[in-house]
């Protein structure tokens, strides 16, 4: 929307978005695609899986509207490609299943009911479907596996708002599909020394990013006051406003 081509092209991405991921999940689309190391796949789109690229997309996020767009106009090649790669053997890094799953099978699964967890996504994304709210976005079948996992219920006050004047940063990334930047300002408001820092455009892992790198290395030096001159100089990239393979309009 802050970009005119964009905004020109895309009047109503978001809209289109949510209308794509009701459509999916009613009626999932189904093409073949080629991917590196892979060659030819199947791949299988329905809401979720529309819902949880976005993850994949916030971090390289210049085709997302074109994107969104060839799947309305019924060319899913696109995100149909960037899905399957995320899912080939060794695209997801070093990832550490075990230590994830302990934490979130101790301190959020256990806390919440399904029925409490569809109620919340209700009043937070009314316009998704029952079926895809009903699986947390990017944890999908997570009480299944905490089931196999068999970690025990976190301690209550692990839930307990932290209320501290230790000098924090909470730096996020404008584009965090995973921990979003409003999770920063929220846990800020009782964290009396604490600095909020966005970086626009960014997504998950801000350590990633020069200027993040920057201002976690100043808080160290100085956690009072840590450097975040170059926060003003970081912004999106371009979207992509044309491209082959996109629909009409």
């Amino acid at each position: 929307a802050a970009q005119p081509s964009c905004r020109k092209r895309y009047p109503d991405i978001g809209a289109t978005f949510l209308r794509m991921v009701r459509e999916l999940e009613a009626r999932p689309v189904t093409t073949h695609v080629t991917v590196p190391q892979a060659g030819r796949v199947k791949v299988v789109l329905d809401g979720g899986a529309l819902l949880n690229w976005t993850v994949r997309a916030s971090h390289a996020p210049a085709d997302f509207p074109l994107a969104v767009d060839e799947l309305a106009h019924g060319h899913p090649e696109r995100i149909a490609a960037q899905w399957a790669s995320a899912w080939l053997p060794g695209s997801q890094g070093m990832f550490a299943h075990g230590l994830s799953l302990s934490v979130w099978c101790s301190e959020w699964v256990p806390f919440e009911t399904p029925a409490e967890q569809l109620a919340k996504g209700q009043r937070a994304f009314p316009e998704l479907p029952r079926s895809v709210l009903a699986q947390a976005p990017q944890l999908p079948f997570l009480r299944q596996a905490c089931q196999a996992w068999g970690v025990p219920k976190a301690p209550d006050s692990v839930r307990a708002v932290t209320r501290s004047s230790i000098p924090t940063l909470a730096i996020s990334g404008s584009f965090d599909a995973q921990t979003g930047a409003q999770w920063g300002r929220f846990v800020a408001r009782t964290l009396s020394r604490s600095t909020v820092v966005t970086l626009a455009g960014v997504a998950h892992g801000t350590f990633d990013h020069p200027c993040g790198a920057k201002v976690i290395t100043s808080f160290f030096d100085d956690p009072d006051s840590p450097d975040t001159r170059c926060v003003t100089s970081v912004k999106p990239v371009p979207f992509i406003t044309a491209g082959e393979g996109a629909g009409a309009s």
